[in-house]
């Protein structure tokens, strides 16, 4: 079947407008289509995504294959730079709404890099005839040879798109598109290769490739919608078809070319393509550039203008022609001799490479088990995360490589890793099961008790794993005799893969340490420790990459002069300043007094916000309490998150500035596992928990119950909420019931009480869900209308919040208990993208705070708190003590003494977060100016003294860690 020039043509006419079209359609139903992607928007976003695809590899094989007679090629140059990269770059200067953020740039859609893309093209386009002229030197079957092999190598690499070697993984290098080239030139050449091929079946086999195709581009458009934070943040990933699935497009397009050069009688061809190609490029820029334009009514505004520049493209390639200069360079690769390498190699390497196969199919199991084998999931950790699949691969491989060192055994090293590997899996999910957390580092202690632990698992399930065990040996040893002598290794490639096995192994040991060669190589993974929520951390990174993140956690290390002499010590020194302080206070022990510490989630009165104005007050009473109360500013240590550090710092008094670098999240790495763990609520009889929402994160259930708590109010399962109201179309719980809850409480307890409420009400996302939003925003605090919505969202949020406490205190005011509470802001909303943390980063950590004691507690309470202005959470206990007029013990004599004589204490307020990945050791001292300072030597000692206690009760031999010391007043 032949095909004319003319038909052609009109064919690429056609595809062209096909493009145009959908591009147009793509531009203006952009929200819908990205927020369902179901549908006819589907199959818009299906057509444009895989059309520019293909057309980003076709082009380039095309110049190859065919000969394009050009005979003004500045025409080229100007369709391409003067039209292309102008709306790029008109666009790139646009502001953007909101409509594509939750999604990669458009450009992303088709190629990683438009300008390489255009560039690369141009550059083929120019000297082309240069470049074959060198390619032609060689014979047909060399360049035949060599491009398999690099294809091979390519589609290896493509495998794992996190690799990137050359570009050629995210093709977006010149090199790629000079392979891509070379592809073209070679299969337009070879006829031998050509006459082999029948028409009918090459035509069957693009089908089926394009459906393999429309499959790997179905699998990257896909919604994959999962709560990350157990139903905290609804989280939306859109993948990117042409990285992920590059091989699949690489695959059509070398068929539609093959195809292409089987259908045409000639290999020249006019300019025709050439512009073709150039408009096809352009049409990239068109989703973003267009965009901005959607706000605007009518629609038809937008053909107009598309129209526009569709017109102008063709009018710049007819009217500006100009010759341009030839170029020519040397072009000698040969790698044909590495074509028998290979083979050869293969053939001694298949084991391992079978080996390594099974453990990823196992790895894969393993990860559609933790997600219930949904599809969506399992494709997005197949797809997007394949990294991670291949880094739990790697660890077990490395201990293949350990076993084959010591016994130069290849089939039995790979039965027995598997077996491991298997034995781990079904450790993990019973685990999981039984306790929704994976096995950590802490669990190797029931080694030593093998028999209680194999005591809990079914007899079925044990039989089951001794007969694989038996069969998997058996079979390995069978092969062994038989071919074993096949696969043996010389002494010093023993020596080689053992060393670089525990090599890679070891690096875990420093996986945390934020300068390691392991560190970087996890961030670049997307190695997601999740410490906060374990069973996420092994969903999104695997079970045994989830274990080696929990191995290099240091809780402190270990303070300059570190003794029981120095302990003791320190000791008798607070013993003595506890006298001191108590000489001014009334109460030796609580008596009836209560006291609540109300963590307000994302607090932060947004009016701080630099460039940012708010139409009206949103805390009129908030504004007027703090007037007439201990109030202030508390310097946050994250900023979006965090939440549970703060509540821990509060708890506890201990600063999290002092734990290592590696344990960023206490609540869920430290307080689990300790013997005794410090927390205010000990000084009282009876203490609550309220958390009006999953209890999941940050193991609050095992931190509440080390602390001592004696009830915890949460929705999944524990006591019960009596309140549980939402306004308007918010997912949250109100504040106003969790006031409500905590006011029953008080209510129901007679006698002393402590009660920590954690509210959930300000909690991200601020999806426009109340019915009445009285504030408007403007400023530079934030880049597109989506985050102003946020703002928006968010301030109406915290007056409700405002609205809520005033009728929490007048009911407080009514009580003849007395009653302190102590209210604060965990962190700022993570909503203000157009504000520079480098410049801004301080403010940015300031949430507000107050301590209030109704009528009742200042009748019998005359002490007064000093330092109030800024401060740390790890200060509340000893300002709380003191408005309480509380004698104190000498560890909450520590406390004051760090209160009233030191600056508030944070970590480095440059950066956004430090609430998951391991934070810095930078710390900032932050004096009642809110201006950043340096302690004096006595500070200092001060310091040292506070940082010696906090290891000796967390990480150290606890020498401290006595009723003395921590709860008794010292007469």
């Amino acid at each position: 079947m032949k095909l004319k020039k003319s038909n052609i043509n009109w064919f690429s006419m056609l595809w062209l407008t096909v493009l145009l079209i959908t591009t147009v359609a793509v531009s203006t139903t952009a929200r819908q289509m990205l927020s369902h992607a179901a549908g006819q928007s589907f199959l818009f976003l299906w057509l444009i995504k895989n059309a520019a695809a293909l057309s980003v590899l076709i082009l380039p094989m095309m110049l190859g294959a065919f000969d394009i007679k050009i005979p003004h090629r500045q025409t080229a140059v100007i369709l391409l730079t003067g039209t292309g990269l102008i709306l790029y770059g008109v666009a790139n200067h646009l502001p953007q709404p909101a409509v594509l953020e939750s999604v990669p740039s458009a450009e992303r859609y088709v190629v990683q890099n438009i300008f390489v893309t255009w560039l690369a093209y141009l550059a083929l386009l120019l000297f082309s005839p240069w470049l074959k002229k060198r390619l032609h030197q060689f014979t047909i079957k060399q360049r035949r040879r060599t491009l398999l092999i690099l294809t091979l190598v390519i589609w290896l690499l493509n495998l794992n798109h996190a690799v990137g070697v050359l570009g050629l993984a995210g093709g977006s290098s010149f090199l790629w598109f000079g392979y891509l080239f070379a592809m073209g030139d070679w299969l337009g050449s070879d006829q031998a290769l050509l006459q082999q091929l029948k028409t009918g079946w090459l035509m069957i086999v693009d089908l089926l490739v394009f459906l393999a195709m429309c499959l790997a581009a179905w699998f990257n458009i896909n919604q994959l919608t999962y709560n990350p934070h157990d139903g905290l943040l609804l989280t939306t990933h859109y993948q990117v078809a042409i990285n992920a699935f590059q091989n699949t497009y690489l695959a059509m397009a070398i068929l539609v070319i093959i195809t292409l050069v089987k259908l045409l009688s000639s290999r020249s061809l006019s300019s025709f393509y050439a512009i073709l190609g150039g408009l096809m490029l352009n049409l990239l820029a068109i989703p973003k550039l267009f965009v901005p334009f959607l706000k605007y009514q009518p629609r038809w505004h937008l053909l107009i203008a598309i129209a526009a520049g569709w017109a102008v493209s063709w009018g710049l390639a007819v009217l500006i022609s100009q010759w341009t200069t030839r170029l020519d360079w040397q072009l000698k690769l040969d790698l044909g001799a590495g074509w028998d390498v290979l083979k050869k190699t293969f053939a001694k390497c298949w084991p391992f490479l079978l080996t390594a196969a099974v453990i990823w199919g196992m790895t894969i199991w393993s990860f559609g088990y933790l997600w219930n084998w949904q599809l969506n999931m399992l494709q997005w950790i197949i797809t997007d995360h394949n990294a991670i699949v291949w880094a739990n691969v790697m660890i077990m491989m490395a201990l293949a490589g350990i076993l084959i060192a010591l016994t130069n055994r290849w089939w039995l090293s790979s039965a027995l890793t598997i077996i491991i590997y298997g034995g781990w899996l079904v450790a993990s999910l019973l685990k999981i099961q039984a306790r929704a957390e994976p096995i950590l580092p802490t669990d190797l202690a029931t080694l030593t008790a093998p028999k209680e632990m194999l005591g809990m698992v079914e007899p079925t399930i044990l039989l089951a794993v001794g007969v694989v065990v038996i069969v998997l040996l058996g079979f390995a040893v069978a092969i062994e005799i038989r071919h074993g002598r096949k696969y043996r290794l010389k002494i010093q490639w023993r020596y080689l893969i053992g060393a670089a096995a525990i090599l890679y192994l070891s690096g875990f040991a420093f996986i945390n340490h934020t300068n390691s060669p392991t560190y970087r190589w996890a961030e670049k993974v997307d190695d997601t420790p999740y410490f906060y929520a374990q069973l996420r951390g092994a969903k999104v990174n695997g079970t045994l990459l989830q274990f080696a993140n929990n191995v290099d956690v240091r809780v402190m290390d270990k303070p300059k002069g570190y003794s029981k002499a120095r302990m003791e010590k320190i000791g008798q020194k607070y013993r003595q300043q506890a006298k001191i302080i108590n000489r001014q206070r009334t109460h030796a022990t609580v008596g009836n007094q209560r006291l609540v510490f109300i963590l307000s989630e994302s607090f932060a009165d947004p009016r701080r916000v630099p460039d940012l104005k708010v139409s009206g007050n949103p805390l009129p009473y908030l504004d007027q309490l703090k007037h007439r109360t201990t109030s202030g500013l508390m310097i946050s240590t994250g900023y979006g998150g965090g939440t549970a550090n703060m509540e821990y710092q509060a708890l506890t008094g201990l600063s999290i500035v002092n734990f290592s670098p590696t344990m960023p999240t206490p609540y869920s790495q430290l307080v689990p596992y300790q013997k005794r763990a410090v927390a205010i609520n000990q000084l009282f009889s009876y203490s609550d928990g309220i958390h009006p929402f999953t209890a999941n994160l940050y193991s609050r259930v095992k931190v509440y119950r080390k602390f001592g708590f004696n009830r915890f109010y949460h929705l999944d399962g524990g006591s019960r909420l009596s309140y549980t109201h939402k306004i308007d179309n918010s997912s949250r719980i109100d504040d106003w019931s969790a006031y409500q809850q905590v006011l029953l409480n008080l209510r129901n307890h007679h006698g002393n009480q402590f009660i920590q409420l954690a509210t959930m009400q300000n909690h991200m996302p601020y999806d426009n869900f109340y019915h009445h939003n009285n504030y408007k925003v403007s400023g530079t605090a934030y880049r597109t209308s989506q985050a102003q919505q946020q703002i928006e969202t968010y301030t109406q949020g915290i007056h409700y919040t405002d609205g809520a406490l005033k009728k929490f205190i007048s009911r407080l005011d009514q009580s003849s208990q007395p009653t302190t509470v102590v209210w604060y802001g965990d962190h700022l909303p993570g909503i203000y993208n157009g504000v520079s943390m480098a410049k801004h980063g301080l403010v940015m950590h300031e949430t507000d705070y107050f301590i209030y004691s109704n009528p009742a507690a200042q009748k019998i309470n005359h002490s007064r708190v000093d330092k109030t202005k800024i401060v740390s959470p790890n200060e509340f206990i000893p300002m709380a003590m003191a408005q309480m007029d509380l004698k104190v013990s000498p560890y909450y004599a520590l406390l004051t003494q760090v209160h009233e004589k030191l600056p508030a204490i944070t970590l480095d307020t440059n950066v956004h977060s430090h609430s998951n990945r391991p934070h810095s050791t930078a710390v900032e001292y932050v004096d009642q100016d809110g201006l950043q300072t340096t302690l004096s030597l006595k500070q200092m000692r001060l310091f040292d003294d506070y940082r010696m206690v906090q290891y000796d009760l967390t990480a150290g031999h606890h020498y401290l860690l006595h009723n003395w010391f921590m709860l008794k007043v010292p007469h």
